[in-house]
This record gives structure tokens, sequence and C-alpha cells, in this order.
């Protein structure tokens, strides 16, 4: 009797311990796949803040070139021509070198050239139209 319960027990021992293994093994493979998709999660974010930090401080750069440009043309409003702005090149540059405000005024002519035509549209508003010069 004492051989069988001997025995008994050690197969049991030896199941018990083949059982806690595998499910060990197991919950180890689990924990390592979690953790490589946590680093990629991580890194793929750092990315993300990384690129949103560099796009905020091309805005932040942008947004200080036109308040400069912008108090500029404030400090100077009667006293300014569009040949000024362009050589002041002031605020954000596109492909040519030239800048959105410039852009802006050259083809408004910003009531700062005398060859501008104002004609009424049918709805009764003020519509100027740009001078040569200013659009070319």
């Amino acid at each position: 009797m004492k051989n069988i319960l001997a025995r008994g027990g050690t197969e049991f021992l030896a199941v018990l311990l083949g059982i806690s293994g595998s499910l060990w093994v197991d919950d180890y493979r689990i924990e390592l796949v979690n953790n490589e998709k946590t680093i990629y999660t991580l890194k793929s974010l750092k990315k993300e803040l990384e690129s949103a930090y560099d796009y905020g401080q091309d805005i932040f750069q942008n947004i200080s070139e036109d308040v400069e440009a912008h108090n500029y043309i404030i400090d100077h409003w009667g006293k300014i021509n569009i040949d000024t702005l362009i050589s002041l090149k002031l605020g954000r540059k596109d492909i040519n070198g030239e800048t959105d405000l410039i852009l802006t005024l050259k083809a408004r002519c910003f009531g700062m050239c005398s060859r501008t035509a104002s004609t009424k549209s049918p709805c009764g508003s003020t519509i100027h139209t740009p001078c040569p010069s200013c659009t070319s």
C-alpha cells in the first residue's frame, strides 16, 4: 500500500510540475509578445511626438515672422510701398522666395498703389482692380 501511495504521489508531482511549467512558459511567451508590442507602440509614439514638436516649432516660427511683418506694416502704414516690403522679406516664404504677405499685398495692391481702379459691383460693394505693375 505504501508503494502505491508513493508511486501515485510521485506521478502526481510529476504531472503537477509539468502542467505548472507549461503554463509558466506560455505566460512568459505572452509577456514577451506584449513587451514587444509595447516597445513598438512607444517608439511609434516617440516619433509622432517628435514630429508634432517639429511641426509646432515651425508654426511658432511662422507666427513670429507674421507678427513681425504685421507690426512693421502697422508701424509704417502711411509710408510703405510694395517694393519696400519685398526688400525686407517679411513673413513666410514660398518656393519662389516670396512671402505670403507680399503675395497678398501684391495681388490686392492693398490701397498702396495710386493706379488701383475702384468700381461698383452689381450688389453695390466696391471692387478694387489691381494695377498691372502689382500683379506682374
